[in-house]
This record gives structure tokens, sequence and C-alpha cells, in this order.
């Protein structure tokens, strides 16, 4: 979570408001419960919009959320980003940028 506060804050300012998709985050995680996750276009920014060290922290983020998955599944989903081209990942942020104030990312 650190990382991923840390590279919204070196994002431009039009970077930023590109990765910005809502102003205020959502009450629950996106399709929580739901068995199959939504396959909607991708929002955010994408990795090929950043920098050398912007690419870095979001690799650091995904990495980080695959970790906390069980290891066949993270392995499973690190896969996949490396055969879809790490270049396609986006990020995308909703709520304030601000540590204690309710985000997701």
């Amino acid at each position: 979570e650190k990382t991923a506060f840390a590279l919204m804050k070196s994002l431009t300012v039009p970077q930023r408001a590109k990765a910005t998709i809502a102003a205020t985050a959502p009450p629950d995680y996106r399709a929580a419960g739901i068995a199959q996750p939504p396959s909607d276009p991708p929002q955010g920014i994408s990795a090929k919009e950043l920098d050398e060290k912007q690419k870095a922290m979001l690799a650091e983020v995904y990495r980080a959320y695959c970790s906390n998955l069980a290891e066949p599944l993270a392995e499973k989903r690190l896969t996949a980003i490396k055969k879809a081209g790490e270049e396609n990942i986006h990020f995308a942020w909703a709520g304030p940028a601000e540590e204690g104030k309710p985000h997701y990312f």
C-alpha cells in the first residue's frame, strides 16, 4: 500500500488525472463476492505512460498483491502478466491520495 501511495505521489498532474478514476473510494471491493470478476476495459493509466521508476513501483504493487494469494494462483497471475506484457498493466486510483483516508487502487 505504501508503494501505491508513493506511485501516486510520483505521478505528474496529467498522469494523476488519468490514474484517478473516482474522487471517492467505493464502499467495497470491486466485484466482491462475484465468482468471476468483470472483464471491463482497463481504467486508469497504462504502464506504457510511466517512466522507469514509476514502472518499477507499479511492478512492486502488483507483485505485493500476488504475494497475498495462494502460491499456485500467485504464480499463475504473474505468468499471465508477463505473457500479456507488463506494459499493458493499468494503475487506477479512487479516493484521495492521502494516507488514512478511504482509497482504492
